[in-house]
């Protein structure tokens, strides 16, 4: 006997009592059995006795009313079987085919699948697919004829139901698998073959297609997997029915007769049946079915948005195949074909991009080779008819889809400009074509100008520190946000500017910005648009971006030009001035109310007209930031080679970053920045320090004329604010000149003034800090260096004869220090009285060159800095604004005083006088029926206590602090037990600024114990817990300094309120202190004081004081 005899035989033998017990019964531990065994089964064995294992299975699938446990066991065993081995006859297959189906599909032949659980589904699905693609290629060949039409297509029925209404993802994508398998995707079948498929599948078309652009257009939390599967079927269905090369020998399909064993299945109806479901693919066909797949093409290309990369990569792969094996057959859908590919060509994701790209190359050479491919045109051509179509629809595109869909027609526009490339000349160069394209940017990139943030936000301080930033990247500062009227998502505003920055990379920039210079001249509407898309267009023209390194513009001989004819527009009188001819009179927002407030309190008229001067005011503030950002990039552009251009640039954007909108003044900081980095300054002071001739001049030139010029005050503000004192000599002119137009205009322009006045003092404290403080430091410290050595000395004890010799040593030695070498002999000889005449004599000298040195010091003193004289100046001018009736001025003018006080802190020669000449209208202030003058006052009172506290010791507590302390005790009476909304009121501002201040005020002016009494007087009362918290605290922390003057005067105060333990005399020689009878119960004053004896005197002093 054979190996293989004897292998066959223990087969048998090992399956035959299987095979036997399942033809009486079927369980669950019988199939498990024969799988275990099959396995054991040598392939070419079982492939022999295929029909003996298979046959109990078929009996068992036939079975009614079978478990779906059962039914699930069966199927693994039938997929298994098949895995070893092939259908190698129609009956091999058909058998094994019909139970299958049969179990799937209920007998009222509706497509309703009646099974439930979702490994019954998967075992079913998993032993179809594993019987097609384990049948014979001979027998396929078979089967794909028009007689088994209604087998195969109740087989594909049933896998799209379980593709589309299944809600387990597995199904879903095993149904989809299966149904790949069936349409032989993997080419298992044979090239030779393909035609017979294309023939046989159209039946089918209409349902697959349809049923799986549901799928992959449906619900996005199915998952890529079953997306992507749907495309490959929907793509796999097309290009098989539709393909160029099977239409060419179109055919009727063949009938072939089967077997016996199909007897049923021959009759002569049923053939006649099958070849009535079969369809013949003629030219009209062809041209009614392309037209209904480009419609669900439409729909399927929507998937270009899909978050998934994997989705897209499968599309762009769809797309490729279609084009090339469709592309006469489905000329209609080319276009959208070509579409999708161009709109996925800058994906985020770079194998998607080089997929899409590598898929146009291919089809671009294969329509060189072969013109009937793209209808006789190339595809430059279509790509410029579609732009063409593009512009002229995406307009109403971004108006009304979906804000996930925008992003990808962005894309789209920049793909078709990225692909033409130069050739987007010949575009450009075609007048509708051109107007086109501009009209679709400008609508696209229309700013929403409704915003009052626009107009209502006011000049915060930008905090920067000029020599913060060394390079683009280090420099930050709050960039005011563009909003649009279509849309909101930043992606779409980069791929938008990415757009008009190819256009001016690959175009002729000076037709474009002609264009758009006409555009920016029709109407108003589109000055914004126009400005925006004009900077980006240079901006890419110059080829700086990141995208475009490495690149050479065409246009870089017409940028020079381009730039000055742009720079004279944009600094037109006109358009610098574009916010002063709508906003009348002076810049003082501040002290008005807000437009949104204003809106809610007027007419209905009066409200409509306010919000169109609104409108207006934000149309001129972003114009002019758009104006500066085009400046910065023009910078860029030219780069530090040609910054003569850019000279007269830099003072209308120093003067518009003292402006007082904060989106006018930080763009402007963001424009200097970027002039800065591309001249090659390394900072802001840098850059205004080697122009500042030209600026100097320039502010001189116009506060001449400040009645035309009435910002001018602003640029000295930003020169001042942002430059080093290496620009005082520069600006001391200036300055003067500017205090010399203020006496001019002293009742009208105070306001645009002040701020310069006080950002004067306030550089001048920076460039010249105070030295007194390091000078008080240093002599301590040379004290403390002295003073041991003084000590030791005091310690030691000399005899009369070392003191003689030291005193000799002394007087020998200041001789020889004077150049007298005559006393060197007669060292040693001297009497006590010649020693002592000596002395005396070596002591007139030195007071003779003492007075001599402090008559020098005098006449160097006349000689006042030219700091403090410019400091001294503006003390002038400010002190008499402290009487004005204007609250606001008033604020403003204590801000400089304060500030004064600061940069004349270290020279109390001058700050004495000018403290005392402007005492006569600071005191006033305390009395003001305004709180918030009041509150500047304390405020400004504590710093000059700092510079001033001895000069000022007296005036303050005879002529302030009775006032203060009136104020305070009504007050506290009010704001006992009071309610919530009082800690919005002016008082209750006032009352907490008093109680911060006066600790830290007496500990400078160093207050006695009976001035000291009546200041911590003021505080007791808030003292009490029903004041308000906030209130409370401040009196704590004023206590901490009154303690630390005099901790006795604060003690016996406290403790005449409340005391926690009773006084007793230490013995019987001292008197007894009484203390009111209040003091000792608790009251509402102890949490408090408790906190002070607690923080301040410790428990210790609690143990002394009761022992």
């Amino acid at each position: 006997m054979s190996d293989l005899d004897s292998r066959r035989h223990a087969s048998l033998e090992l399956l035959r009592p299987i095979c036997i017990s399942l033809m009486k019964d079927v369980s669950k531990g019988k199939l498990r059995d024969l799988r275990d065994a099959l396995n054991q089964v040598d392939d070419r064995v079982a492939q022999e006795i295929q029909q003996y294992i298979l046959f109990p299975l078929q009996t068992r699938l036939r079975q009614k009313d079978l478990q779906e446990s059962l039914l699930c066991e069966l199927c693994e065993a039938v997929e298994l079987v098949f895995q070893k081995t092939a259908a190698a006859s129609l009956s091999a297959f058909f058998d094994t085919f019909n139970p299958l189906m049969f179990t799937l599909t209920p007998k009222d032949g509706s497509q309703r699948v009646i099974l439930e659980f979702e490994e019954t589904k998967t075992s079913l699905i998993k032993a179809i697919k594993q019987l097609v693609k384990a049948t014979q290629e001979i027998i396929l060949s078979k089967i794909y004829t028009a007689e088994f039409i209604p087998a195969l297509g109740q087989l594909v029925a049933v896998l799209l139901s379980f593709a589309e209404l299944e809600k387990s993802r597995s199904v879903q994508r095993l149904a989809l698998d299966c149904l790949l398998v069936v349409l032989q995707a993997d080419c298992k079948f044979g090239k030779k073959y393909e035609s017979q498929l294309a023939e046989f599948f159209p039946f089918c078309l209409p349902g697959v297609t349809m049923t799986t652009c549901r799928i992959a257009t449906g619900d996005t939390k199915q998952g890529h997997i079953v997306i992507g599967r749907a495309i490959e079927v929907f793509v796999r269905i097309v290009s098989l029915v539709l393909q160029d090369s099977s239409l060419d020998n179109t055919k009727s399909l063949p009938s072939k007769e089967g077997s016996a064993s199909t007897d049923k299945l021959q009759k002569k109806e049923v053939q006649q049946g099958s070849r009535n479901l079969s369809v013949e693919r003629s030219e009209d066909w062809v041209k009614a079915t392309a037209s209904k797949v480009k419609v669900l093409v439409e729909q399927l290309c929507k998937l270009v948005t899909h978050d998934n990369w994997r989705v897209r990569l499968g599309l762009v792969e769809g797309c490729e195949q279609l084009l090339m094996s469709c592309c006469r057959s489905l000329s209609e859908s080319v276009p959208k074909f070509l579409e999708t590919l161009v709109g996925l060509i800058n994906d985020q994701y770079g194998n998607v991009a080089k997929k899409a790209s590598a898929a146009l190359e291919t089809f671009s050479a294969a329509a060189k080779d072969d013109s009937t491919k793209s209808g006789g045109r190339t595809l430059t051509e279509i790509l410029k008819e579609n732009l063409y179509e593009l512009a002229t629809s995406l307009p109403r595109q971004i108006k009304m889809c979906d804000e996930e869909e925008k992003p990808a027609l962005m894309r789209l526009l920049n793909g078709y400009i990225s692909l033409l490339g130069t050739n987007i000349s010949c575009v450009i160069n075609s007048t509708p074509h051109l107007s086109r394209l501009c009209l679709a940017l400008v609508l696209i990139l229309d700013l929403d100008v409704r915003d009052l943030r626009i107009v209502e936000e006011r000049g915060r301080s930008l905090d920067q520190d000029p020599d913060t930033f060394v390079d683009e990247h280090t420099s930050v500062v709050w960039k005011p946000r563009k909003y649009f009227k279509h849309f909101r998502d930043e992606s779409i505003l980069s791929e938008s500017l990415f757009a008009c920055r190819q256009l001016g990379k690959f175009g002729n920039i000076y037709i474009l910005v002609d264009h758009l210079l006409d555009v920016h001249q029709s109407s108003a509407a589109y000055h914004l648009a126009t400005t925006l898309i004009i900077n980006e267009m240079v901006l890419g023209a110059g080829c700086l971006e990141k995208e475009n390194v490495g690149s050479k513009s065409t246009n870089t001989d017409l940028l020079p030009d381009v730039i000055s004819m742009l720079m004279d527009e944009y600094l037109t009188q006109e358009n610098l001035r574009l916010l002063d001819t709508i906003t009348a009179g002076p810049a003082s927002s501040s002290a008005a109310p807000s437009l949104s407030s204003a809106l809610a309190i007027i007419g209905e008229d009066k409200a409509a007209e306010l919000k169109e001067t609104a409108i207006n005011r934000n149309r001129a503030i972003l114009q002019m930031c758009l104006h500066m950002e085009g400046l910065a990039k023009f910078a860029r552009v030219l780069g530090p080679a040609r910054q003569e251009h850019l000279i007269r640039t830099l003072y209308p954007l120093v003067e518009n970053l003292g402006h007082e909108n904060l989106y006018i003044s930080c763009t402007a900081y963001s424009a200097l920045v970027e002039i800065a980095i591309s001249g090659g300054y390394r900072t802001i002071d840098c850059l205004l320090r080697e122009n500042a001739d030209y600026l100097v001049s320039s502010v001189s030139l116009r506060l001449r004329h400040f009645q035309m010029n009435r910002r001018t005050p602003q640029t000295l503000c930003v020169m001042l604010k942002y430059c080093s004192k290496e620009l005082l000599p520069y600006m001391k002119r200036s300055a003067i000149q500017l205090l010399d137009s203020l006496d001019d205009n002293y009742t009208d322009d105070l306001v645009l003034f002040m701020p310069v006045l006080l950002e004067l003092v306030r550089a001048i404290t920076r460039w010249f800090p105070p030295s007194s403080s390091s000078v008080q430091a240093s002599s301590l410290e040379a004290d403390q260096q002295v003073l041991p050595g003084n000590h030791q000395r005091n310690n030691s004890v000399l005899n009369p004869q070392e003191l003689k010799g030291f005193l000799e040593d002394y007087v020998a030695t200041k001789r020889i220090a004077e150049g007298d070498f005559s006393d060197e002999e007669t060292k040693g000889t001297m009497s006590l009285e010649e020693i002592e005449r000596e002395i005396k004599s070596l002591a007139k000298e030195r007071e003779e060159e003492a007075s001599e040195q402090v008559e020098e010091e005098g006449e160097k003193e006349k000689e006042v800095p030219p700091h403090i004289i410019l400091v001294k100046e503006v003390f002038q001018r400010v002190r008499n604004l402290l009487s004005t009736k204007n609250g606001r001025l008033r604020v403003q003018a204590l801000d400089v005083v304060s500030q004064g006080i600061q940069a004349l802190k270290g020279d109390e020669r001058e700050l004495l006088p000018q403290v005392h000449k402007m005492w006569a209208g600071f005191r006033p202030l305390f009395h003001s029926q305004e709180k918030f003058i009041v509150v500047k006052a304390v405020k400004t009172l504590l710093v000059l206590s700092e510079a001033a506290g001895d000069f000022l010791r007296q005036r303050t507590v005879k002529e302030i602090i009775p006032g203060i302390s009136s104020f305070m005790e009504k007050q506290a009476k009010i704001s006992c037990d009071c309610h919530s909304g009082y800690l919005h009121t002016a008082n209750y501002k006032l009352q907490l600024c008093i109680l911060s201040t006066v600790g830290q005020l007496a500990s400078n002016l160093q207050l006695d114990r009976n001035h000291l009494d009546q200041v911590a007087r003021l505080c007791v009362p808030y003292l009490n817990d029903a004041q308000p918290q906030t209130l409370q605290q401040a009196s704590l922390d004023s206590f901490s300094h009154f303690v630390s003057l005099d901790p006795d005067a604060i003690w016996l105060l406290l403790t005449y309120i409340y005391s926690p333990w009773c006084l007793l005399p230490p013995g019987p020689d001292f008197v007894s202190v009484k203390l009111p009878s209040g003091a000792l119960k608790k009251n509402s004053f102890s949490s408090n004081i408790s906190k002070i004896f607690t923080r301040h005197y410790g428990e210790e002093h609690f143990d002394v004081l009761t022992s």
